[in-house]
């Protein structure tokens, strides 16, 4: 097949999926290269998804569970990640363990010298953004490290989530 035509074949393909990135796209048809996973349903993602937030690491689960005092002094749930067990499987990631050790091959953490952490809260209206009354309303509190540097800082997979409330 020319090249004309392969390229025609790949637009034809691109148009007929939902938006996807060039670079996802691209990452997706290079990993189907080696197969496909057999399982394809959104339902099925969801729940590989969430199969990982049951992962025990050497620091305990990722996700725990503690009691808070919410409004008008009634005990709330709230579900949270485990900050060490979290940083322990984002080391284990391509790019952000990559972003880890060069950092801390630049800026060791030491007891005298300790990382600086920030904290990000932000609001999220999930959902239609039109609607009159949206009562759906998240918190969503995130957490990084100063020494990864503005540039790293900019992108939002250098960011670990500690927790999500609904307000």
């Amino acid at each position: 097949m020319q090249r004309h035509a392969k390229l025609q074949k790949l637009n034809a393909f691109r148009c007929s999926l939902p938006h996807v990135s060039q670079s996802a796209l691209s990452a997706l048809l290079s990993k189907a290269k080696n197969g496909l996973p057999e399982l394809t349903a959104r339902r099925d993602i969801r729940e590989a998804r969430d199969l990982c937030t049951i992962t025990n690491t050497p620091y305990g689960m990722l996700i725990q569970s503690i009691t808070c005092v919410g409004h008008c002094g009634v005990d709330v749930d709230v579900d949270i990640v485990n900050p060490l067990a979290l940083l322990h499987v984002a080391s284990t990631t391509k790019y952000f363990g990559k972003l880890l050790q060069d950092t801390f091959a630049s800026h060791p953490c030491t007891l005298a010298a300790p990382w600086k952490l920030i904290l990000y809260l932000d609001e999220a209206k999930p959902g239609s953004q039109f609607k009159q009354d949206n009562k759906r309303v998240l918190q969503n509190v995130y957490w990084s490290f100063l020494e990864f540097g503005a540039a790293a800082l900019s992108k939002e997979d250098f960011w670990l989530e500690a927790g999500t409330i609904r307000s």
